[in-house]
């Protein structure tokens, strides 16, 4: 969010006749401040359930609304590298039980944003969800670099380090 926020106002200063993409800017960035808002407070709501002072607030949330939500706070980044973040119909009508703010900001848009990051321009990044008894898999398709089984055999070990430079 703050990427975005920043990037959106270097586009208003080149911008500052546009009305309509002030407009623009002004509603996104009133996005962006609610996202980094909530960002923060679900760090803080973090530290108080790994200290033990709060239980996870999981409740049922529209899974597609929150995956459209993250395509609109990465529409400078796709846009930027040409991509197109495709939002299967499988994903439309779909609820799951998540901490909704949590999982937007920790974990869908660190997918996407690794997405972005691997993929080469103008290619395609899909999302498609199937449902399998109680659970929902989401799927992330890019079309990058891909990585080796060592990396990816790290990548759930918060140790571990699996940083590593983009396509782009």
């Amino acid at each position: 969010p703050i990427m975005v926020l920043t990037t959106n106002i270097r586009l208003l200063k080149i911008k500052y006749n546009d009305d309509a993409f002030k407009e623009k800017f002004f509603q996104k960035a009133s996005k962006m401040e609610k996202d980094i808002f909530n960002v923060i407070k679900s760090a803080k709501e973090m530290m108080a359930i790994e200290d033990g002072k709060l239980k996870v607030d999981l409740q049922p949330t529209n899974i597609h609304s929150i995956l459209v939500e993250a395509k609109d706070s990465f529409e400078n980044k796709l846009d930027d590298k040409k991509l197109i973040l495709d939002i299967c119909e499988s994903t439309k009508g779909l609820k799951g039980l998540v901490d909704p703010i949590a999982f937007k900001m920790s974990v869908i848009n660190n997918v996407i944003s690794n997405a972005i990051k691997f993929s080469d321009e103008n290619s395609p990044i899909e999302i498609t969800a199937s449902k399998y008894e109680n659970m929902i898999h989401l799927r992330f398709r890019d079309h990058g670099m891909g990585m080796s089984e060592k990396l990816a055999s790290k990548i759930f070990n918060p140790v571990e380090s699996t940083t590593r430079v983009g396509s782009k």
